[in-house]
C-alpha cells in the first residue's frame, strides 16, 4: 500500500471515529445538531439518543475494521471495509435524502479505495 493510500485510508477511519463520537456522546452539541439537522428537543429525546448511539457503534466498527486492516497489512480486508463505508454512504444518502453524505462520507472512502487499488 502506498503512503498516500495509507494516509487516505487512515483519514476515513478517523472520520468514522469522529462520527461515532458525535452520535454516541455529543448528539446535543450545536455541531452535531447542525450536521444531523436536529433541533434541541429531538437531539435530547431518549429514543433518538438510543438510535444515534446504535448508529455510532456501527461507525466505530467500520473505523476499527479499517485500522485493524492497516495493522495486519491485508489489502483485501482494507478493500472490504472501505467498500462497506461506500455502501453505507450510498444507503445513507438515499435513506436520509441527503446527497451530502455521498461527498462527506463516500468520497473519501472512494478515493482511498481507488488509490489503494492503483498502488
Amino acid at each position: 500500500m502506498s503512503i498516500l493510500a495509507y494516509i487516505l485510508t487512515t483519514l476515513v477511519a478517523l472520520e468514522h471515529f469522529y462520527i461515532m463520537y458525535l452520535e454516541m456522546f455529543a448528539l446535543n452539541s450545536p455541531k452535531a445538531r447542525k450536521i444531523f439537522n436536529l433541533d434541541e428537543q429531538t437531539a435530547t429525546d431518549p429514543k433518538i439518543l438510543l438510535l444515534f448511539a446504535n448508529q455510532g457503534l456501527y461507525n466505530s466498527f467500520l473505523a476499527a475494521g479499517i485500522i485493524f486492516s492497516l495493522c495486519i497489512q491485508q489489502s483485501a480486508v482494507t478493500y472490504f471495509f472501505l467498500s462497506c463505508v461506500i455502501v453505507a454512504a450510498v444507503y445513507g444518502a438515499i435513506s436520509a435524502k441527503n446527497k451530502g453524505i455521498l461527498i462527506k462520507q463516500g468520497m473519501p472512502a472512494v478515493l482511498a479505495l481507488v488509490v489503494s487499488l492503483s498502488a
